[in-house]
């Protein structure tokens, strides 16, 4: 590959690398593009998520408003007025299949982006997330490792385009929460409160550094699996055994 070519291609592959949380930049070898090549890629990801249409946003959010239940406004009420304080909160929202979380999470994803703020959807399997728009996995999203434990700390670093979106982002929506263990949870919970301390050194000591998270799912539908577990190892590493689990204001849709 000639000089030019290299030079006309590595936007590109920035581009590639920022979405996973990584930059040119961790691989001295390779060269990197000069700012007039990058453009606009500053802060990419923050653009990705405002640049939705707000009137299309709002037609969406009235049209599924109208249509809840009992169950899912009490939710709805709840989750928003958490944002709008900005005091931050856990919220888990139990449900077997059928139960509407889908079409809870679109109206509140359609919400918050009709008045121009940053939610982001995630969720712990791939089926899940195609169930929305934005969608993305946690270990995509969060850069958790495939492998949790008690040790474990995710790829996010500060100055990141991650990190700056974390830092701007009102809600994150987890869908299909209990798959994973406990130690994913708090894994995400100690990178969040480091990144958001740098705005507010109070948020270090809030859960999930002060960021309002809707956990959904339903822990009879989905078990961990342990291999050559026993039912008490199964039942150690749920979500609804760590600590962080005191903080959620639990939430039941029938």
């Amino acid at each position: 590959m000639n000089g030019k070519m290299q030079l006309e291609r590595t936007p590109e592959i920035e581009k590639l690398l920022n979405e996973i949380g990584k930059t040119l930049h961790n691989f001295p070898t390779m060269p990197f593009p000069e700012a007039s090549y990058l453009g606009n890629m500053q802060n990419r990801l923050i653009a990705e998520e405002v640049s939705y249409n707000v009137k299309e946003m709002k037609v969406e959010h009235d049209k599924l408003y109208s249509n809840l239940n009992v169950e899912q406004q009490r939710v709805y009420d709840s989750v928003i007025n958490n944002v709008n304080s900005k005091k931050g909160g856990i919220f888990f929202v139990h449900g077997s299949g059928g139960c509407g979380k889908t079409f809870l999470w679109k109206t509140l994803i359609f919400r918050l982006r009709f008045e121009k703020k940053i939610v982001l959807h995630v969720a712990s399997s791939g089926i899940a997330v195609v169930l929305l728009p934005g969608g993305r996995t946690t270990h995509s999203r969060f850069l958790i490792p495939l492998d949790s434990d008690e040790y474990t700390i995710t790829g996010i670093c500060h100055g990141t385009d991650i990190a700056e979106l974390l830092q701007c982002t009102s809600l994150i929506i987890w869908d299909e929460a209990p798959i994973k263990n406990r130690y994913a949870f708090e894994s995400i919970d100690r990178c969040f409160r480091d990144i958001m301390s740098a705005i507010d050194s109070s948020n270090r000591y809030k859960p999930f550094g002060g960021i309002t998270m809707v956990f959904g799912g339903d822990f009879c539908q989905i078990l961990h699996v342990v291999p050559k577990g026993t039912r008490a190892d199964i039942v150690n590493i749920a979500f609804n055994r760590s600590k962080l689990w005191h903080f959620c204001e639990l939430h039941i849709l029938k």
